[in-house]
């Protein structure tokens, strides 16, 4: 099984929105059999944390957030 693990994303601050696009842009390229977006995605919008999650949206694994 080949899982892909990321946390602390912080989505909502501008200045970490390009390398999450990045990682997100990766982590759907290479793909993997389960996602775990592990904490710390966002913090009080949830448009920004629907937009953080579309990222990942290509990829073709199960996906879980904690």
């Amino acid at each position: 099984m080949r899982l892909i693990v990321t946390a602390d994303l912080h989505y909502e601050f501008g200045e970490y929105r390009e390398r999450v696009e990045a990682l997100a842009a990766e982590i759907c390229r290479v793909g993997g059999d389960a996602l775990v977006l592990a904490g710390d995605t966002f913090a009080h919008d949830l448009a920004i944390f629907a937009r953080c999650l579309q990222l990942f949206e290509g990829f073709r694994g199960e996906k879980l957030v904690i």
